[in-house]
């Protein structure tokens, strides 16, 4: 499966989405489900520029409905488009971080976003998620290749760009577009190209394994790895072979070593800024459902890509080491006007009545127990005690969390004047 991050050049701020646009129909559960208004939806415009217009106006509005607060928003469509010889692909709205490859920018005003969107993924339309080898049923083999490829759009907001230092700067370890890792780079089967090279004797290598995970190099340039956990790299050379070929499960090829190690990496692009143990860990995900012009959405291609979202939480966990968490609910919220001054005792009581007889609060029964600690957390923060948080605690207490990271809520929503009388020797690990 092909894949790109595009490159923008972005026009005035607020002059790109026209006002009859796409057009917002509902939120149907946690996917944001917008009709399209019949414009040029195509990867490229006639020109063979980037159409970045049609993804700027469903972000200007789906962030005018539902506010600034996503790293990502992921778009499917119930409709065909030109897209090339691709699956999906990358827009990058804005790039902050030093030492992983390429540049900084900021085109965040183009697509209504004043401060946090990094990135628009296009997934394409559903359609094409039911054709092997792809799926969109749990059950089937498929289905993890469909997580891999949203993993391997999110990870072009890092990847791979990255460069070493020999007797000059060098990009060998650099493929297709030259946004992906090399056809020649022994990458741990990354998901952003490479394989598993591995030695079968007389020289010549093969195709063990392919886009299967993020690789150590990668997870240090994502900010969740340090750079002494980046085990060193062995790039293939053979100046017979396209280094910019994508990966073939068992392929051989005859080829000598050169070893290329994170410090090589580091002299050329310097060190990640911020390191990975500042970096952010966790990101938001939005899900937008684009539908075609006067179709409305089918029920079964919103669950389709309903089952992505959810799976994808426990996904980006796992193959970040569980040291990466994405949270991919919806925030139903207009964003407030900046000058207004905010109403905290309303808040609070609104708050407080939707506490639940036996303690709990919930927006969705399958999120009762994030929900409770989100709320905990702040009855805690606005200095609130007694019966309304001994109930939520009492229930949360109760409950058997079924994942590492439902724990991870619960522990912190204890709230703070707990914490501080614990006996401060003895303590259990």
């Amino acid at each position: 499966m092909r894949s790109l991050a595009l490159g923008l050049t972005i026009g005035v701020a607020g002059s790109v989405w026209a006002q009859d646009g796409p057009h917002f129909v509902e939120d149907e559960g946690h996917v944001a489900v917008f009709e399209h208004d019949g414009s040029n939806y195509d990867e490229r415009t006639p020109a063979g520029d980037v159409n970045a217009a049609p993804r700027q106006a469903i972000l200007g509005k789906f962030l005018e409905t539902h506010g600034d607060f996503y790293d990502f928003v992921v778009i499917f469509t119930n409709f065909e488009f030109d897209r090339g010889e691709r699956t999906a692909f990358y827009l990058g709205v804005r790039n902050d971080v030093r030492g992983i490859g390429g540049s900084l920018f900021d085109h965040g005003g183009s697509f209504g976003s004043p401060k946090r969107l990094q990135g628009v993924i296009d997934m394409g339309p559903i359609g094409q998620y039911r054709e092997e080898p792809l799926s969109v049923e749990i059950s089937d083999p498929g289905f993890r290749r469909t997580l891999g490829t949203l993993a391997h759009e999110v990870g072009h907001r890092w990847l791979a760009r990255a460069r070493y230092l020999d007797l000059d700067l060098k990009g060998d370890l650099l493929g297709e577009a030259g946004i992906h890792w090399s056809y020649l780079l022994s990458s741990d089967a990354s998901f952003m190209y490479g394989s598993q090279w591995e030695p079968v004797g007389g020289g010549l290598y093969r195709a063990t394994e392919v886009e299967a995970r993020f690789s150590p190099l990668d997870l240090y340039l994502m900010g969740f790895l340090d750079p002494e956990e980046v085990p060193p790299l062995v790039l293939l050379r053979n100046p017979d072979v396209d280094p910019m070929a994508l990966p073939s499960l068992g392929a051989e090829l005859r080829a000598t070593e050169e070893i290329v190690t994170i410090e090589r990496i580091l002299a050329a692009e310097g060190a990640r800024d911020p390191s990975p143990s500042a970096s952010q860990k966790n990101f938001r995900l939005g899900f937008v459902f684009l539908s075609e012009k006067d179709v409305v959405a089918a029920p079964l291609d919103l669950e389709a890509v309903d089952r992505i979202r959810t799976a994808f939480v426990t996904t980006f966990f796992s193959l970040t080491r569980g040291r990466g968490f994405v949270d991919t609910d919806l925030l139903n919220v207009i964003p407030p006007d900046p000058t207004a001054t905010p109403d905290t005792t309303l808040a609070l009581t609104w708050l407080l009545s939707r506490q639940r007889g036996d303690g709990h609060f919930e927006d969705d029964r399958r999120t009762s127990l994030r929900d409770t600690t989100v709320a905990l957390e702040t009855l805690d923060l606005l200095g609130v005690r007694g019966e309304p948080l001994a109930q939520g605690q009492a229930w949360l207490a109760a409950q058997n969390p079924s994942s590492v990271d439902a724990l991870a809520r619960a522990i912190a929503a204890q709230p703070s004047y707990i914490l501080y009388d614990e006996p401060t020797t003895e303590r259990g690990i």
